[in-house]
This record gives structure tokens, C-alpha cells and sequence, in this order.
């Protein structure tokens, strides 16, 4: 009979897995990572733009400075435009002309106009003659040997009446008041007024 060894045959399909499996990293681990990525890329990001707001300040500075010029600069550049001496010539004299200004035009002055003088047939203004009575005051006039009257005013306290008589060639005026009258009768004669008055309490 045969002997079994004490070496028993290894089974491959019982014999555990050695081969090492890598696991994939938490969820916690992945979340910290990206953070940690994020932070880096904002701070490469702000350094970038402070330095360009640097450069850009320190540009203008630096081309303000260039700009500005020293005391001894101006001195010398007003130098440099200045003209020398031997540069200006006197300027020549500008010739005058002997002509003589040209009369002014004589003035013409208006002629006054004569006056009028009234043509041989113009015929003159009626003669009138004013009457000043106690009662108001009456003008006449005459047209030929016809009186006319012209107007009659009343004082203060009398009222005026006027009237014709001997066929039209005279005129009658009256002024009334509650204790005096005035009557004024005028006629013509020779081309002149003549008249009569009368004065008379009531």
C-alpha cells in the first residue's frame, strides 16, 4: 500500500487572493482636494492682477516724472528759442503818401421855408366881442349885419337861456339864479358888435 505524504496538494480555488487592489479615496478626501485646487488657482489669479496693477502704476509714475522738466531744462530751452541779436533787423520805414485828404462834400443844409402869407382872397374871421355879465359870460359875432352867437357859459348858481329877435339880426341872452339876472342884447352895426346889458335882483 501506498503512504500518503503529509504534504497535502494546495487548491487554487481555496487559496486567498494576494494581488493588492487599490480603493478609490473617500468622498470626503475628493472634496478637500478640489477646495485645495480651487484655492490655489484664486491665489495665482490675484497675484497676477496685483502685479499688473503695479506695473501700470509705477508706469504712469515713471512717465510722469520723465515729463516734468527742471528749472535748469526751461532755462535752457527758453535759450534756445530766444533769437540773438544779430538775427533782428530794424524794419524798414513804411512810406508815406503825399496825398493830400480829399475835401469833405459840402454840407447841405435846409433852407427854412418862408412863411405863408395869406392869398389877396382869403377872407378874414368875423369880428367877435366877449361879454362878461354878473351871471356868465357870452361871445357874439357878426356875419354882415347878422349877430351870431358864438357860446354863452352860466356862473355857478345861474342857468343860461338864448334867443333871437328882430327878425334874426340880434341875440338875447339871459342868466338866471333864484336873486339876479344877467341880460345881454347885441346886434351889429358896420360890420361891428355892439351891445347892451342890464343887471337885475329878482
Amino acid at each position: 500500500m501506498r503512504r500518503r505524504s503529509g504534504r497535502r496538494r494546495r487548491d487554487p480555488r481555496r487559496e486567498p487572493l494576494t494581488t493588492p487592489v487599490s480603493l478609490p479615496p473617500p468622498a470626503g478626501l475628493r472634496r478637500i482636494l478640489l477646495l485645495i485646487a480651487i484655492w490655489l488657482a484664486g491665489t495665482v489669479l490675484a497675484t497676477a492682477t496685483v502685479y499688473e496693477a503695479v506695473t501700470v502704476v509705477a508706469g504712469q509714475v515713471t512717465a510722469q516724472r520723465s515729463a516734468g522738466l527742471s528749472p535748469s531744462d526751461l532755462d535752457q530751452a527758453s535759450r534756445r528759442l530766444s533769437p540773438s541779436p544779430s538775427s533782428l533787423t530794424p524794419a524798414s520805414p513804411t512810406p508815406t503818401s503825399d496825398r493830400s485828404p480829399s475835401p469833405a462834400p459840402p454840407s447841405t443844409a435846409p433852407v427854412p421855408a418862408a412863411p405863408a402869407t395869406s392869398s389877396p382872397g382869403a377872407t378874414p374871421p368875423p369880428p367877435a366881442r366877449t361879454f362878461g355879465l354878473v351871471g356868465g359870460t357870452a361871445e357874439v359875432s357878426c356875419r354882415g349885419n347878422v349877430a351870431s352867437l358864438d357860446w354863452a357859459t352860466p356862473n355857478s348858481g345861474f342857468s343860461v337861456e338864448t334867443g333871437s329877435s328882430d327878425s334874426g339880426t340880434q341875440v338875447e341872452v339871459r342868466f338866471r339864479s333864484d336873486a339876479h339876472e344877467s341880460r345881454l342884447e347885441a346886434w351889429c352895426s358896420g360890420g361891428q358888435v355892439q351891445g347892451s346889458v342890464r343887471e337885475e335882483a329878482t
